[in-house]
């Protein structure tokens, strides 16, 4: 996770252990917020497997890729990109809905 957003961010002072620090707490609140094994499993499934899938490939394939903004192949890549992240942030909200909703049982 840290080297992939170094890259997409580009290497900064310090980036590593606040990244990393950032990364811990993220995953120390959702262990602690979200009780129900099905919501645990919905979140990693919306936003490891969307942005694994669909949005860290794309955003790689367009920095990387030397062809003009333009072309066929930068036109698919930001289709799926804006499809992924689509599909990730909607399926998110719906779990995280789910999540509050069921914190006062």
């Amino acid at each position: 996770m840290v080297v992939s957003i170094e890259f997409l961010t580009g290497k900064w002072q310090h980036s590593r252990p606040i990244i990393s620090t950032v990364g811990c707490l993220l995953i120390l609140l959702v262990t602690m917020v979200v009780t129900d094994i099905v919501d645990l499993f919905g979140l990693c499934a919306s936003l490891g497997l969307g942005s694994v899938v669909f949005i860290i490939p794309c955003l790689v394939f367009l920095r990387v890729d030397p062809a003009p903004l333009l072309s066929v192949t930068k036109g698919a890549a930001l289709v799926t990109l804006v499809l992924g992240f689509l599909i990730t942030f909607v399926s998110t909200y719906f779990i995280i809905v789910h999540v509050v909703s069921t914190l006062g049982d």
